[in-house]
Order: structure tokens, then C-alpha cells, then sequence
């Protein structure tokens, strides 16, 4: 019985997850976070490729998923916590 009221516990935290109304449908915020995250990668891939910073920043796989967690969570935390 401890064991279950301890689970239940730990699993109150998961009760509130913030939704946004697009156009009538709701969608959970983490995915709102995450295509703004794919957004604002997609913008400073195109302004590193027009500075032609390319030879700078390496290792190019590694960047940008960095980069579209960095702003994803980013976002998430200021916007939703």
C-alpha cells in the first residue's frame, strides 16, 4: 500500500499539462515548443550559411539538434513554468 500511495505521488506531477487552441484543436505545448525550436534552427541555418560560418561551427550534426533542444526547453520554461 506504501509502494502505491508512493507511485501516486510521484506521478502528481504529471497531471498538468498546458494545451494551446490552434484553429480549435489542442495541442500539447511541448509540441508547440518543439516546432518553434525546428523554426528557429531552420533561421540560424540560413544566416550561418549567408555569414559563412560554416567553418566555424562544427560538428554540424551535432549543432543543430543541440540547438533545437536548447531553444525548445528554452522556450518551454519561460513560457509554461
Amino acid at each position: 500500500m506504501a509502494a502505491v500511495s508512493i507511485a501516486v505521488a510521484a506521478l502528481s506531477g504529471c497531471s498538468l499539462s498546458p494545451s494551446i487552441n490552434v484553429m480549435g484543436s489542442y495541442f500539447p505545448a511541448w509540441i508547440v515548443c518543439c516546432v518553434a525550436g525546428v523554426g528557429v534552427t531552420a533561421l540560424a541555418h540560413y544566416l550561418f550559411a549567408r555569414w559563412k560560418l560554416f567553418d566555424e561551427l562544427w560538428p554540424l550534426p551535432l549543432l543543430y539538434p543541440c540547438l533545437v533542444c536548447f531553444v525548445s526547453c528554452f522556450l518551454w520554461l519561460t513560457l509554461f513554468r
